[in-house]
């Protein structure tokens, strides 16, 4: 039978945090399986602690978890901290990605990566097909050709020259994950694996239907 620990608290204070994941080492039977080399994997795709407080694992987090660890005593434990963060720009998917200064880990970027991981774990095929598509996502220097382009966010901007047939601008700061899905299906036609246009259609004429009964004072 699996077990598993759900414990609070309250606070971030070390004390606490390392009590709990000892009890929880001892309790779930891990001690004599914590060998060798330990990877430590913090979440930092969105580290912003104004826009997204809660969606980073915290360094108290961290710290107290290695203490724990290095508790036990193996002489030969030795630790990775691979956070498994990558720049939007270097994952090479449907669109090409320009990015710019300064790098908002919790702003466009990190909105960013969240649709092209959405996207590569949930609908590869949509991933690996290429479009003649760039998004520019801060200040990029440097000059872009491509058939539409996208410029992610109030502060984004190239400065250089750009080729294109179509420039739009997605607004925000940071932009919504609803305003870039829509605007990349309507505008780039690449469609979120969770995007379902039978529910906007229902939406919009259950929208559309209540306005016009207001309207007409029904």
């Amino acid at each position: 039978m699996k077990k598993v620990i759900i414990r609070k608290c309250d606070s971030y204070n070390k004390k606490e945090i390392i009590s709990i994941v000892k009890e929880s080492i001892d309790k779930l039977g891990l001690k004599e399986r914590i060998k060798g080399k330990i990877v430590i994997k913090p979440n930092v795709v969105l580290a912003h602690k104004k826009v997204a407080p809660s969606a980073f694992t915290r360094p108290e987090i961290i710290d107290s978890l290695i203490t724990s660890i290095k508790s036990i005593g193996e002489e030969d434990l030795s630790f990775t901290r691979e956070n498994g963060f990558k720049r939007v720009d270097s994952l090479d998917g449907s669109v090409k990605v320009f990015a710019g200064e300064p790098y908002c880990f919790g702003g466009c970027h990190g909105v960013f990566l969240d649709w092209i991981y959405m996207l590569k774990d949930r609908a590869p095929q949509r991933f690996e097909k290429k479009k003649d598509i760039a998004v520019v996502i801060g200040e990029f220097s440097g000059d872009i050709m491509a058939k539409k382009v996208i410029i992610l966010g109030d502060c984004s901007k190239v400065n250089g020259k750009i080729e294109a047939k179509r420039t739009s601008r997605i607004k925000g700061c940071p932009t919504r994950h609803k305003d870039l899905i829509l605007h990349l299906f309507l505008k780039a036609g690449i469609r979120a694996p969770l995007l379902r246009p039978d529910i906007l259609l229902d939406a919009y004429l259950s929208f559309s239907g209540a306005i016009l009964r207001v309207g007409l004072k029904i």
